[in-house]
């Protein structure tokens, strides 16, 4: 059941960060960075919709989120 509940957790999440326009649909829908991450596990810490998922451990996540930081990056242009 661990994976369907973080799932459902970041659907919240991602909803409610497109809906106060604090990330695109891109960043909510490709892997998320470490900043994303950082972000949502804080959400979950402090919201009353993260409380039922406060268990949950996500190391596998945010090391997913360190190599999306490095994709991520490539191509980009720098000012």
């Amino acid at each position: 059941m661990t994976s369907g509940e973080k799932s459902k957790i970041r659907d919240v999440f991602g909803f409610l960060r497109l809906k106060e326009g604090i990330y695109s649909n891109a960043q909510i829908d490709r892997s998320w960075t470490t900043e994303i991450m950082k972000d949502f596990t804080k959400w979950i810490g402090a919201s009353e919709e993260g409380k039922p998922y406060q268990h949950l451990n996500w190391d596998e996540e945010f090391e997913a989120a360190k190599k999306a930081d490095e994709t991520q990056h490539i191509g980009q242009v720098r000012e």
